[in-house]
């Protein structure tokens, strides 16, 4: 029988990666992805042999979901003493997440797959290579062509008209719209922006993400959005039609100039203990734009994007948070709206119907 794998967390991109690599390097193995929240409301037994987990944003206070208690687990985070003690939270082991880049997604391969050894007790036969397949690691989540994950240009456009990409005036009611999401705002995200018309106001993004996850991210939201979408260089123009992904290393700003708004995307410090940081996004964003802005925190642990949102509200602008009851957590946008920054608390789901009728 080939061995059952169950993966899951809060991003949803980590888990399709996760995925991808085991299904590559392993044989006689069947793996999926099952929804982190379901999972964790389920009182029945997972049937699995082993499980991968990830949340990036774990804190000292994370418990295995009971549904996994007697399946070997291994979590991705970022949390260092969860990564140094993984028995004490329940684990059978925890990996850092990968920090990008072909050297740094090979050794996460290595790491994972070996821990995934040691859990089932199998010598598994791994495919064997001359030299990492990179884009086989990297696959696209719709199957489509890895090669463009890395490259420093938008994925190719299909379907798409050029003539809806052009600079944004001020002749419309929104000038553009700000989101900040983390644990479990890659899906919110989707949620929010996938059907969004076209010729939107341009929308910036900063999404608690690593380096390299943040670009297969931003082109995942190209292929499946209405609108363009790119992870943020350094001078990127805001345009109609265009969403702006913030880099997994880089804070992003907004600025404006004689020609309209553009974005900075460089190094810096952690700002509210992140970079990108949504607070320093959502900062910019008030400074430079007034009434003409959306501004929506969605999903996320911490309180990071709170004080810029009340920056935004402060100068004008309609905030939006998200609601309790459809938050992976309830962190941020509680926090934002306890300190007065939400002007519209919302579900999910109604917050692409919010801002198409503010177009």
């Amino acid at each position: 029988m080939p061995l059952r794998i169950l993966i899951t967390g809060t991003s949803a991109a980590v888990s399709q990666v996760t995925k991808t690599i085991i299904d590559r390097s392993l044989h006689n193995c069947k793996s999926e992805i099952v929804d982190y929240k379901q999972l964790s409301l389920s009182a029945e037994k997972a049937d699995y042999d082993f499980a991968v987990i990830n949340d990036l944003m774990a804190d000292v206070y994370y418990r295995l979901p009971s549904a996994l208690n007697d399946v070997p687990s291994v979590l991705i985070t970022n949390n260092d003493r969860i990564l140094t003690d993984p028995k004490r939270f329940g684990l059978f082991g925890a990996i850092k997440n990968t920090s990008g880049g072909a050297a740094g997604l090979v050794a996460f391969e290595k790491e994972l797959i070996a821990i995934i050894n040691n859990g089932t007790h199998n010598t598994l036969e791994r495919k064997s290579a001359d030299k990492p397949h990179f884009d086989k690691i990297m696959q696209s989540p719709d199957g489509s062509d890895p090669a463009v994950l890395f490259k420093k240009t938008t994925a190719p456009q299909k379907n798409k008209r050029s003539d809806i990409i052009r600079p944004y005036s001020n002749s419309g009611k929104i000038e553009m719209i700000a989101i900040g999401a983390s644990t479990g705002g890659t899906d919110a995200i989707i949620e929010v922006v996938q059907d969004l018309p076209a010729d939107t106001p341009p929308i910036v993004i900063v999404q608690h993400m690593p380096v390299g996850f943040t670009k297969m991210y931003a082109d995942r939201l190209d292929r499946i959005c209405k609108m363009n979408a790119k992870e943020a260089e350094n001078g990127d123009r805001l345009q109609q039609g265009l969403i702006i992904l913030g880099h997994g290393s880089e804070q992003l700003e907004v600025h404006r100039d004689s020609g309209g708004l553009y974005v900075t995307s460089k190094p810096g410090e952690k700002v509210s203990g992140h970079c990108p940081s949504v607070d320093v996004l959502f900062s910019s964003v008030a400074k430079v734009t007034g009434k003409g802005t959306i501004g929506i925190i969605l999903t996320g642990m911490g309180r990071d994007g709170a004080s810029g949102l009340a920056e935004m509200r402060k100068s004008g602008a309609y905030t939006i948070g998200q609601d309790k009851d459809s938050c992976v957590v309830y962190g941020m946008p509680c926090v934002a709206f306890e300190e007065g920054a939400v002007i519209k608390q919302a579900p999910l789901s109604d917050i692409k119907n919010i801002i198409i009728g503010m177009l």
